[in-house]
């Protein structure tokens, strides 16, 4: 059976944010060899990552992923810049999101449980809202200067915004990165 790569996010796409944030972008092409960045047209908060998921799953959800409604708009501030797994061995490069976690986890619980309700196995980590910036190359180490910089912009703040729509994306990866299309949108309040 045909299936599509999927997952469910809230996008950060507000011009306010995506300017300060070309400066960070700037920083990073730096190390071109050695990290991805993603696009500014990309950047989004995944809520969870749903994989390849058959026709007949994406149907059922597409009739029902309007009962994600949330509890309304979520503003959020944009700020620090960090790594995981940890800053001796970065793989993953990311800006943090200061808001209301109530809110946040709230709607990140209704995702889990619209997901589990289609079968999907529940998240056992911890949701920590991070917007990623880059990825370390596979195969490739983060040079000194890198690890400096997400130092020396831990606490650096880029805007504030509203988390105002969450979305059901599907991704299609290409060689000059993914692709992704809206497939349903819950707006918020």
């Amino acid at each position: 059976m045909k299936s599509r790569r999927l997952f469910i996010a809230l996008p950060v796409d507000d011009c306010e944010l995506t300017e300060p944030l070309s400066g960070i972008f700037r920083d990073l092409d730096k190390y071109d060899g050695i990290l991805k960045t993603v696009s500014n047209i990309n950047l989004h908060i995944t809520m969870k990552f749903l994989g390849d998921v058959d026709e007949e799953n994406i149907s059922r959800m597409l009739e029902s992923f309007s009962s994600l409604e949330g509890s309304g708009r979520i503003e959020y501030t944009l700020s620090g810049i960090g790594c995981f797994p940890s800053l001796s061995a970065p793989s993953v490069i990311w800006a943090g999101i200061e808001c209301d976690m109530k809110k946040i986890s709230g709607l990140f619980s209704l995702v889990e449980e619209f997901c589990g309700s289609f079968g999907f196995e529940k998240e056992t980590r911890r949701f920590t809202p991070h917007l990623t910036v880059a990825r370390v190359r596979r195969g490739k180490d983060a040079p000194s200067g890198l690890k400096d910089f997400i130092r020396k912009n831990k606490e650096r703040v880029y805007g504030e915004s509203v988390f105002d729509r969450l979305v059901l994306f599907e991704s299609k990866l290409d060689k000059t990165g993914p692709e992704y299309t809206n497939l349903a949108e819950v707006r918020f309040i």
